[in-house]
C-alpha cells in the first residue's frame, strides 16, 4: 500500500483521512518538518519511500518515490 507525505500547504486534515482509508500517512507538520525547504521534504519522502503530496498556487504537484517491493 502507497505511503504518503503530506506538505504544510495542503490542508491539516489530509492526513487524517488517508489514515482513516488504512494508508501510511505523515505530515511534514508532524515530524518536525513545518517551514522546511522543499529539497528537505522531498528528501524525508523519498527516505519513507512515500508520494509527497504538496498543493501550489496554480499548481498541484504528485511526485511519487519509486517503492520497493520484497
Amino acid at each position: 500500500m502507497p505511503k504518503f507525505v503530506i506538505d504544510e500547504d495542503m490542508p491539516r486534515s489530509t492526513a487524517k483521512h488517508l489514515d482513516e482509508l488504512g494508508y501510511d500517512a505523515k505530515d511534514v507538520r508532524d515530524v518536525g518538518l513545518r517551514g522546511a525547504k522543499d529539497d528537505a521534504v522531498f528528501a524525508f519522502a523519498q527516505s519513507n519511500e512515500a508520494v509527497l503530496l504538496s498543493l501550489l498556487i496554480f499548481q498541484t504537484k504528485l511526485v511519487h518515490m519509486k517503492s520497493t517491493v520484497n
